[in-house]
């Protein structure tokens, strides 16, 4: 049998760059003890970053081992896993490639496929020539799942998965995984290939390509074969990939006419997480570390979901006509941070955005000019201070935190922003726990540089009034821009005159004489 094995290039997840990881993948495919002339190597290109040089690279590698190699880029930036394998199949299946093959391979640039991968994905075909589609495991590496957590749970959630060779004629069957999957091309181009209505940031695309096989009087087949996954096992990714599993859920149900959800009832379920938490320990309650994450997974999936029902309506992607955006400042007195705030909120085109602001009430000046702007609603709560951390400080934090994401429920805000550092912490957990975009508006250097990286995963725009705030918190590597903060200061120049500035200049120069001593 001939395969075309299509290997999508992106940043992940993780949006970070991928080159080295996929330079190990792409030697590995072309590594094959699998006759040369009976494969090819398709790589489609979807945002990943990669240069010419870096292209140039790997048609050498192609060609020292004398692999077929096709490279696609349709210049379209991030389009997703399903638009982008789609572009390898049309190209397959329309010449554009080396080969027209019999089957179509799926693996992902951080995958590590085994040598003799393509000889077990065409054993199974052999073995069982009515199956439209062979597959096997994608597990993380052996050696880091004894030292980290999150592969760890990969390796838990794996399990669960069956071992044998075997049919599988439901979609509970099997594991699908694009990691480690073979299609027949011409079953794969009649089930109408994988569904572009699943967006960048949502999985199942392979599970719902799956079902319509299954529908089609399709079966698969579990081959024995483990492919390694050399992702970045972090809380950053852990917690993306756990809300894009919450929304492919809604997608996949919502497409299949399967009962989802409600918004207030996932809602519910947030709150609900200490129940969750109590669950898994029933289940799981000889391994903690599975009880900890499947209830960090649970609250991950659940604001995905919420996430899909912000950001989509109906069955396609729709968006909000009006940005509401939430401003969170606190301040004992009216400051530049304040007084930036308020021009910004005078100027705002209410026709596109709907603001809303959270304040203390600690500067009753600042907050009587605040309720004085016209389309601007208000809410007061008191941010508490961190230090000294204590049971009592945190709690506060908490409690807080609590308030401000049920005023963010009931504003049905899109965006928060953090206009000062104490309300920033609030606004992190809200933002966290209803899946929100977060900005954080950097003016000084009073912030903890540890507590900025630590939070930056959940921040989607750092914005710095300078570039040295910027190189101070090392945010060169995280979407950061730089907006200066605009004064008046020519028009009060205007109204010095020249006799005042001579003036002044003296006064300055006879007290430069009398420190000096001369």
């Amino acid at each position: 049998m001939t395969f075309s094995i299509i290997v999508v290039v992106s940043r992940g997840v993780e949006n970070k760059d991928r080159r080295v990881v996929f330079n190990s993948c792409f030697r590995a495919l072309c590594s094959q003890d699998f006759t040369k002339g009976d494969y090819e190597v398709v790589v489609v290109d979807s945002g990943s970053g990669l240069t010419q040089r870096d292209v140039l690279d790997i048609s050498q590698i192609a060609a020292d081992s004398h692999t077929l190699f096709t490279y696609l880029n349709p210049g379209l930036g991030n389009i997703g896993p399903a638009k982008a394998r789609n572009i390898g199949i049309k190209a397959v299946s329309g010449g554009q490639t080396k080969l027209k093959s019999q089957a179509t391979a799926f693996t992902d640039d951080d995958t590590l496929v085994p040598v003799d991968w393509l000889g077990k994905l065409s054993e199974g075909f052999k073995n069982n020539p009515e199956a439209l589609g062979v597959g096997g495991l994608t597990l993380p590496p052996k050696e880091l799942v004894g030292r980290n957590i999150f592969a760890y749970h990969d390796q838990f959630i794996y399990n669960r998965y069956p071992k044998a060779s075997g049919k599988s004629l439901d979609i509970n069957e099997h594991p699908v995984f694009s990691g480690n999957l073979a299609y027949k091309r011409l079953a794969l181009e009649q089930a109408g290939m994988f569904d572009e209505s699943f967006e960048p940031w949502l999985y199942g695309e392979d599970a719902d390509l799956k079902e319509r096989m299954v529908d089609r009087g399709g079966f698969l087949v579990f081959v024995d074969t483990i492919n390694t996954h050399l992702a970045e096992y972090s809380l950053r990714r852990f917690m993306k990939q756990q809300e894009c599993r919450g929304a492919g859920i809604l997608r996949f149900r919502k497409k299949h006419g399967l009962k989802i959800t409600s918004k207030a009832g996932i809602f519910l379920r947030l709150l609900a997480t200490p129940v969750a938490l109590f669950y898994y320990f029933a289940k799981n309650r000889r391994d903690l570390k599975i009880v900890f994450l499947e209830t960090l997974a649970y609250l991950f999936r659940q604001e995905g979901k919420l996430k899909y029902y912000n950001m989509i309506v109906g069955d396609g992607p729709t968006f909000k006509t009006k940005t509401r955006i939430l401003f969170a400042d606190h301040t004992p007195f009216t400051g530049g941070a304040q007084l930036a705030l308020l021009r910004h909120l005078r100027y705002l085109d209410k026709t596109i955005f709907t603001p809303v602001a959270v304040v203390s009430r600690d500067c009753p000046d600042f907050n009587n000019q605040l309720q004085e702007i016209d389309g601007v609603r208000c809410h007061f709560l008191p941010f508490p201070r961190l230090k000294p951390i204590n049971a009592l400080s945190i709690l506060n934090l908490l409690t807080t935190s609590l308030r401000l994401a049920l005023i963010v429920f009931g504003e049905k805000s899109d965006v928060i922003v953090a206009n000062t550092e104490r309300a920033f912490y609030a606004c992190f957990l809200a933002s966290l726990l209803l899946n929100k975009k977060l900005v954080l508006i950097i003016r000084d250097f009073e912030y903890s540089q540890s507590l900025l990286n630590w939070t930056g995963f959940k921040v989607s725009r750092h914005i710095c009034v300078s570039k040295k705030l910027r190189d101070f918190y090392s945010l060169n590597e995280k979407p950061c821009e730089i907006i200066y903060v605009g004064s008046d200061i020519g028009k009060r120049l205007l109204r010095v005159g020249r006799e005042q500035v001579e003036e002044k200049r003296a006064l300055i120069k006879a007290w430069e004489g009398f420190a000096t001593g001369t």
